[in-house]
């Protein structure tokens, strides 16, 4: 038996172990602090622990394993701060985090989806301004200030933390991907999947979801498909490290040297419609057009913007009394980073304020990219399709549609 005393998240307890290797496993985490409460360890709780980690392989189609005593004392604890840290608005959550340059960044997902994989690639990438949080369970507590994200002991098969404690900058659900994409997460699913992830002690569902709630207004949510190369780790921290946020704007002269390369791109006209420009002088008059329609207030033309750098363009191809059809195009170099969905979720609100009750975009079938951008941003598909016929060959074409009345309905 040992009796030792921890601080986790701010919290401060007295243990009463049943192992006297526990307290060395907590050794980064041990405190002189007066203690808040007290947890006496019993046999009773490891057959407890046991059963739960019994359920939790039933529910996830995993083996069963027995697992030894000091671990499940360790799990027995580790529920107990997670009971009371809960009380201050503090959440245990199952991730993979990491702390770069004192911003935190937590990884979520499925066991086995690569979470410790991809923060192993943050460190690789970006080297000692990396440093390792929690490798599985690290507390998040909602303050005053915003979200704070905790190193905390249990972490995992590779034991990777620090006791520190940093502002949580982003989370992020993981799933694998043959290329790195990254976009701002569903709303509608975002509560639920972050749910799974999360500690809730029993009869505190009301409580949790409140906790849920403002924890996803305060911290920018994100999904990404990812592989195992280290450009997953510069993707991700480029869309979740802030300063990253595309606002629209009428275009200017100036913004001429970054638009020409777009309309020009062989990419883009495979699916933006756009005639082949030999030069840069071919593609000036449509710049002008683009420039002078964005300022027409009749009309909905914008530029896409990255900081005052132009990155891509929206524009009306049809306006009825209640509808406006858009269609937009982002450049190559930057996609796959979540601009698309941003710019389509600010031009709808945008169409939205001029008292319109309905937006459509359509796309290539074989534009997945898109297609995904409009989910992404809330529309839904509908039954209406069209044969469209450009550069000789005959595309189904796919729309979307967002009503201001479901987005009403959705927020009460």
């Amino acid at each position: 038996m040992a009796v030792f005393r921890m601080k986790i998240a701010g919290a401060v307890a007295e243990i009463q172990s049943m192992f006297d290797s526990t307290p060395q496993y907590f050794r980064a985490y041990l405190t002189e602090e007066t203690p808040e409460f007290f947890v006496s360890v019993q046999p009773e709780h490891l057959r407890f622990e046991q059963a739960e980690l019994d359920r939790e392989a039933v529910e996830e189609g995993f083996r069963f394993r027995t697992f030894t005593d000091p671990f499940l004392e360790r799990a027995a604890i580790q529920r107990a701060f997670a009971e009371v840290l809960f009380e201050r608005n503090t959440l245990l959550l199952h991730g993979s985090a990491v702390a770069l340059d004192s911003r935190g960044y937590l990884f979520t997902a499925r066991s086995g989806t690569g979470k410790s994989t991809h923060t192993r690639l943050w460190r690789e990438v970006f080297g000692d301004r990396a440093v390792m949080i929690n490798d599985d369970k690290p507390f998040v507590a909602l303050t005053a200030q915003g979200v704070t994200i905790f190193g905390s002991p249990w972490s995992g098969k590779h034991g990777l933390d620090t006791n520190i404690a940093v502002p949580l900058q982003g989370i992020c659900f993981l799933q694998r991907g043959k290329d790195n994409v990254i976009s701002p997460a569903d709303r509608a699913e975002m509560l639920e999947r972050l749910r799974k992830q999360a500690y809730c002690p029993d009869g505190k569902q009301k409580e949790f979801l409140e906790i849920m709630q403002k924890l996803a207004e305060k911290v920018s949510i994100w999904d990404m498909e990812c592989t195992k190369s280290r450009s997953a780790a510069l993707v991700a921290h480029e869309a979740m490290c802030g300063g990253n946020e595309v606002k629209l704007r009428p275009f200017r002269p100036e913004d001429e040297q970054n638009v020409l390369p777009i309309l020009m791109d062989g990419q883009v006209n495979q699916t933006y419609m756009l005639p082949d420009f030999e030069s840069e002088e071919a593609a000036r008059p449509l710049f002008q057009r683009l420039m002078q329609l964005s300022c027409d207030p009749e009309r909905f033309v914008r530029a896409i913007c990255l900081e005052e750098r132009v990155i891509g363009f929206l524009n009306d191809v049809e306006i009825t009394p209640s509808r406006m059809e858009l269609g937009y195009v982002v450049s190559p170099r930057y996609q796959g980073r979540g601009y698309a969905t941003q710019a389509l979720k600010a031009a709808i609100d945008a169409v939205f304020e001029r008292g319109l009750e309905t937006v459509r975009c359509g796309a290539f079938e074989q534009n997945v990219a898109s297609l995904r951008v409009m989910e992404k941003s809330g529309m839904h598909r509908i039954e209406e399709t069209e044969e469209i016929s450009y550069r000789g060959r005959t595309h189904h074409c796919i729309y979307y549609e967002i009503n201001k009345m479901n987005i009403l309905e959705d927020n009460l």
